[in-house]
């Protein structure tokens, strides 16, 4: 009976607190429908109606239906304005204590149901005046279907979004000024939902079509970045401004979102075909811009086929990609990293573009694919054009930039330790007709360890309109800093050792020349290049009729040029020291005409015209082997031109020199060849440029000349033949600008003469008359003659004079020591002997004297005008 009875009070006893937890349950239940509306009326600045309310005391648990909530004060622009319904709200674990009295509100979960809100922000803090609110903390807040609105304290737009579902775990809710640090923080989210909006401060409005989230992954459909001000709105209303963007990204994608404090981080960023539309305002950079306030992390960014456009502040394209693939592992934007120029930190990136273009109204740069990491910069098939100043037009299969350190001093873009390289490079260069050495260099903070340029065809065209055509060029170079402009050198900035080389050059030097090289390589102490050839346009009749007087026409040809110790080809140097110049198998063809009048014009002998080149250039050695020199000369009456001829022509000179010195005056020459290719000759020639007289030395000797190799000449020339021999000729010959002395020998036999008639017959009579006074034969000890005061031609040249000296040695050994009298005795014979024989063939022909014009006369024996 004790135990039953015992049970039965427990029972009852249990069953009463059921009971009263029930009815207390019950009446909390009904005391909170009635009161919690007035209770937040009371104490908040909220009115709070709902249709159903279910309160759990124990278990801290709220469910309410057809939720309505106001702002008492909805102009107040100190309180968090709140307007809209709730179909349904469950929270969780919620301090009812704190949250009624103590104005703390936390709870574990809140959901809420098909809510449709409008949210207008109160002032931030820092505009207000009173007592700083305690932030909202909740472990768990979840939306569903709910239709959210956000504005800013001046009611202008901020945020909306329909159909949201979202779910965000350990929420942070502050008073924080949202320009300051971000008003929000939590751990983790899933979201989902349509009509994303977002209105920044600059009037850059922020639209998603779509946003869903699963497993911390969250994709963004057709998100949108635009003004809400047209262009030239934007620009006056925010003058300092620099850039006005549009960007789109149809699929937007990324993990593990963090919001906290100032800090942004997102993981696995993806963005697919991305549009980004850039136009300048024109803006300067200002001085006092505001500090980025947010540190953002990106962590693995991956775009894929983006389209990049830059314009300029009048709407023209300057900049756009056609096709972009970027991947950066880490990517930091914060108030550090804005220091720089590059205003970002990286670890490591890689950039790959198709139909990448940048253009201004006067030049252009593009390229058909580009490829872009820490590493390196390539461009494939890029072009470069140029429409002012100096002028290009260029394409090249690719140009590479390899670094060492990419960016290693931000600042400055040191890129020391790059390296530059350019493959098939084609196109034209027009260098600017202005002087480009008087336009100030502005350096570029870049320094570039080694440089190689390959050129298949390039055009160059000089500020005086010449144009070089160059095949297979070869341009290598170190140690050049752009940051630094040079003081010694044609080009504009610093630079260590070069090399160019190249297959061929080509180009016309005027209306008579085309000059061209073959395979050429020029470094710091070498010039090296075959094949040169200076060859005429014209041919020598249209040549001859174009001049106004007479001139020479030159055909040259060069195995090979070689010259050593030239030091720095780009150098501007006060003094030239040139260790050799070699030229080998030299072939020179000089032709003249005699159609044209003189030149009178004063010609300087060497030792002048070397004196009076302003910049000082030593020869140590100059050296000509294995070449062919050849003369020709004809007249109005010549039967084609006679010729001179210089076979196995060599030439030693040292000590070759330009400019005024005071001592160290002599130049040696040394001459050996084959006179009219069969005859030995040697020469000793010697300049003195410190001479003011212009005193010089000749001397040498012809051997074995048979009298008939020079019929190749006097023949068309003057109608001449000659026989015989000579065996050897000495002279030695001084003298200066004016005169010339010395001595002349000749040793000789058999020497003849026959003169000939037009149809080029020998005409005996004649032949016969003119052998009368010449020495035939100079015995086995000829005598030596002098030569004496020669004067000199100002309106010829050096040549000229030298053969005067050598026609006066000519005829004091052929015909005496009175050979100017004899001359006269001959040609007088010579005269009467024509005139005779003309007699005779009138009187054989019946014609008489007077049916004809008479002949002028020959011109003398000896009086063969030679090269000017």
């Amino acid at each position: 009976m004790v135990q039953k009875s015992t049970f039965r009070k427990i029972g009852i006893a249990i069953l009463a607190l059921v009971v009263a937890l029930v009815a207390v349950q019950l009446g909390f239940n009904y005391y909170l429908y009635k009161r919690i509306p007035q209770l937040v009326s009371t104490n908040t600045d909220y009115q709070v109606s709902y249709k159903n309310l279910d309160v759990g005391v124990l278990t801290g648990r709220i469910k309410a239906s057809d939720v309505e909530i106001r702002t008492k004060s909805p102009d107040n622009p100190n309180v968090l304005r709140v307007e809209g319904t709730i179909d349904s709200m469950n929270v969780s674990q919620i301090g009812l204590i704190d949250a009624v009295l103590r104005n703390d509100l936390n709870a574990a979960n809140i959901t809420l149901h098909r809510a449709t809100l409008l949210l207008r922000l109160n002032k931030p803090l820092e505009k207000q005046q009173g007592k700083k609110r305690k932030p909202a903390r909740f472990s768990k807040i979840a939306l569903v279907d709910s239709n959210i609105k956000v504005l800013r304290d001046d009611a202008s737009d901020m945020v909306a979004i329909e159909e949201l579902n979202l779910e965000l775990y350990n929420l942070q809710l502050s008073e924080k000024d949202v320009e300051d640090k971000l008003p929000i923080a939590f751990d983790r989210y899933s979201i989902s939902g349509k009509k994303f909006s977002f209105l920044t401060d600059s009037k850059y409005r922020i639209t998603i079509d779509e946003i869903t989230s699963k497993a911390k992954n969250m994709v963004l459909k057709n998100f949108h970045l635009k003004s809400e001000i047209p262009f030239l709105k934007y620009k006056a209303r925010y003058p300092t401004s620099q850039n006005y963007f549009s960007f789109s990204i149809p699929h937007f994608e990324f993990q593990e979102l963090l919001l906290k404090d100032r800090r942004i981080a997102l993981e696995n960023v993806l963005l697919e075909n991305p549009s980004l539309k850039v136009h300048s305002t024109g803006a300067q950079r200002s001085k006092n811009t505001s500090p980025f306030l947010f540190d953002i992390n990106l962590k693995n960014l991956d775009v894929k086929n983006a389209k990049v456009d830059f314009f300029t502040p009048k709407g023209v394209k300057i900049a756009n990609a056609g096709s972009l693939d970027v991947n950066i592992s880490e990517l930091e934007l914060n108030q550090e990293s804005q220091k720089g120029n590059l205003p970002i930190d990286y670890k490591d990136f890689r950039i790959e573009g198709s139909q990448v273009q940048y253009a201004t109204s006067t030049q252009s740069l593009s390229a058909a694919a580009m490829e872009f990491t820490p590493a390196q910069l390539l461009l494939r098939s890029p072009t470069y054009k140029s429409t002012s100043g100096s002028r290009a037009d260029l394409q090249a299969q690719e140009v590479l930039l390899t670094f060492k350190s990419f960016l290693g001093n931000k600042e400055d873009f040191d890129l020391e330790g790059t390296n530059l390289g350019v493959k098939g490079l084609r196109g034209k260069i027009q260098l600017d007709k202005s002087n480009a050495q008087s336009k100030a260099y502005k350096p570029i903070a870049a320094r570039l360890s080694q440089v190689q340029i390959n050129a298949p065809a390039l055009t160059v065209v000089n500020s005086q309109g010449k144009t070089f055509d160059f095949k297979n060029i070869d341009i290598r170079g170190n140690g050049i800093d752009l940051s630094q402009p040079s003081q010694r050198g044609v080009l504009p900035f610093k630079y260590g050792q070069s090399q160019l080389s190249f297959s061929s050059l080509r180009t016309v030097l005027d209306r008579n020349y085309t000059l061209s090289l073959g395979s050429t390589r020029m470094d710091g102490n070498l010039l090296a290049s075959q094949k040169i050839q200076l060859l005429p346009r014209r041919s020598r009749a249209a040549f001859v009729a174009s001049l106004p007087k007479e001139k020479d026409l030159y055909s040259l040809s060069l195995d090979r040029l070689q010259v050593n110790g030239i030091m720095d080809l780009w150098e501007n140097r006060k003094v030239w020291n040139i260790e050799k110049v070699t030229l080998t198998g030299l072939r020179a063809s000089i032709f003249r005409s005699k159609v044209p009048p003189d030149d009178t014009q004063h010609k300087p002998l060497y030792s002048a015209l070397l004196r009076s080149i302003k910049q000082p250039l030593t020869i140590g050695s100059l050296s000509i082997g294995n070449s062919h020199l050849t003369y020709e000369e004809d007249t109005r009456k010549s039967e084609g031109p006679g010729k001179l001829v210089f076979g196995a022509f060599n030439l030693e000179a040292s000590n070759v020199h330009t400019a005024h010195r005071k001592s160290g005056t002599q130049i040696p020459i040394e001459i050996n060849a084959r006179f009219m290719d069969v005859s030995p000759i040697d020469i000793k020639w010697n300049l003195d440029t410190g001479s003011p007289t212009d005193q010089f030395s000749i001397s040498g000797n012809i051997w074995s000349l048979p009298a008939a190799s020079l019929n190749a000449f006097v023949e068309p020339y003057l109608k001449i033949q000659t026989t015989g021999q000579i065996n050897h000729i000495r002279f030695n010959y001084t003298g200066n600008q004016k005169l010339l002395s010395g001595n002349f020998a000749m040793k000789h036999k058999d020497l003849k003469v026959s003169i000939l008639n037009q149809e080029g017959d020998k005409n005996k009579l004649l032949s016969a008359a003119a052998n009368l006074l010449v020495k035939s034969n100079s015995g086995s000890f000829p005598a030596t003659v002098t030569v004496e005061n020669v004067e000199r031609d100002p309106t010829k040249s050096f040549f000229n004079f030298f053969w005067l000296g050598m026609q006066e040695g000519l005829k004091k050994t052929l015909i005496g020591a009175n050979a100017d009298k004899t001359q006269q005795r001959v040609e007088s014979t010579l005269n009467k002997t024509k005139e005779i024989s003309e007699n005779i063939k009138e009187i054989r022909t019946g014609s008489s004297p007077a049916d004809s014009a008479q002949s002028p006369s020959k011109k003398g024996l000896f009086k063969i005008r030679r090269k000017q």
